[in-house]
């Protein structure tokens, strides 16, 4: 029997198991390309392959391969170095080279043992070598050892496919809230001060014709119009910060003035609890946008009244940790939940712990805390402890370091 016959007598031999005596489908079999000019090894790699339920495709040269991969791609090549009209190495860079074939894993089967020929076949592209005369148990198990990897790697690229598709649906989701966020309370500006503009009208103009009830009711109205309209301007300011687009003006500030001008505006609120500043002799100076610092403090001593009773005690403390100034805001009041703890900072968060907590004093300006911290190299964070009081701090960058 000459070399063509037997190919062709081996081939035929090559068909796949289909299914079973019932008619059910079998699972797809793996189509195996083997490349050897050699016809014993070529019947013995067959028939092991074959024993294992693959579909295999013999071929006796490279050129023959080349084809064979170019019309119907395989799922693997076992591949011989050493033929004549070309070599293993040439035919694995050529697969390598062709966009149908290039992912395809390729196993050199070789009779040579010398480190640089392992070297020239993994540079090739192969992914693994098998040398001669080789164990039938060692060449099934590394043939079911790369489909297996090479079917975890493709699951893992669908599943990457997926999960990009999936970002980009939730980018666009979060792109469209954003939008609508920034429309409604760009919307919302007007009304309110229609609103505000009329009840101080009503205020002034009723100070000697209404009774003291009702002036007091619409004082309680332009307090909601007012918090109404700080609501907005966060929104807005939270918007702005999510794209970074909004203004900074990143200069020298000493935290510690800027603590004091934020005490300082809260004494008209505080009533007899009692606020206290604690810092060092010398002035800590950070890199910050003071405007923006400012709010962050007002906004967590705000919180501390509204979250503490009469009697109660805040202490604002500010110190240094390494190459950051840390700033404070101690209270003695309730605490906070520790279900409620983790998403404290986080703005879609702050709608749903609301509905469930409107007593606790804490709303969005928590997130445009962290948003502006986070936005000049800082960091935010709280620890609470229910009946003992919370500890809410930032950290900002230091000038020049550690001082």
């Amino acid at each position: 029997m000459n070399q063509t016959a037997s190919i062709a007598t081996l081939r035929q031999d090559c068909t796949p198991n289909t299914g079973d005596v019932t008619g059910n489908q079998a699972e797809p079999v793996a189509d195996i390309l083997v490349v050897d000019d050699v016809m014993a090894n070529l019947s013995l790699l067959v028939d092991i392959l074959k024993e294992e339920g693959y579909r295999v495709r013999p071929v006796a040269s490279g050129r023959e391969a080349l084809r064979a991969a170019a019309a119907q791609p395989p799922d693997m090549v076992l591949l011989d170095i050493d033929m004549p009209d070309m070599d293993g190495f040439e035919v694995c860079k050529a697969l390598k080279a062709a966009a149908e074939t290039q992912h395809v894993p390729v196993i050199f089967l070789s009779a040579f043992a010398r480190p640089s020929d392992k070297v020239a076949a993994f540079t090739a592209g192969g992914v693994d070598y098998v040398t001669k005369p080789f164990q039938i148990e060692e060449v099934v198990q590394r043939v079911a050892t790369h489909l297996h990897l090479e079917s975890l790697k493709a699951c893992l690229e669908d599943q990457n496919r997926e999960l990009h598709a999936r970002n980009r649906e939730l980018e666009q989701i979060r792109k469209t809230q954003a939008n609508l966020v920034h429309m409604i309370v760009h919307d919302l500006r007007s009304p309110l001060a229609g609103v505000l503009g009329y009840l101080e009208l009503l205020q002034i103009g009723g100070a000697d014709s209404l009774s003291e009830e009702i002036l007091a009711d619409v004082g309680r109205a332009v307090e909601a119009c007012n918090s109404a309209n700080d609501l907005v301007s966060c929104l807005l300011d939270i918007a702005r910060l999510e794209s970074a687009a909004m203004p900074m003006d990143i200069a020298p500030l000493d935290l510690g003035r800027s603590a004091e001008a934020a005490l300082s505006s809260q004494h008209s609120i505080k009533g007899r609890r009692s606020l206290e500043l604690h810092q060092g002799d010398r002035p800590v100076m950070v890199n910050a946008d003071a405007g923006l610092v400012h709010r962050v403090v007002v906004n967590l001593l705000h919180n501390a009244i509204k979250a503490t009773g009469e009697d109660d005690r805040i202490d604002l403390d500010i110190s240094q940790d390494g190459e950051f100034a840390r700033l404070q805001v101690i209270d003695t009041g309730r605490g906070i939940p520790p279900d409620r703890i983790s998403g404290l900072f986080e703005k879609f968060a702050q709608a749903d712990q609301r509905r469930r907590h409107r007593d606790d004093g804490f709303g969005i300006g928590l997130a445009f805390c962290r948003l502006a911290v986070e936005a000049q190299g800082g960091s935010i964070g709280v620890e609470s402890e229910l009946g003992e009081g919370s500890r809410f701090w930032f950290t900002l960058p230091l000038i020049g370091g550690e001082q």
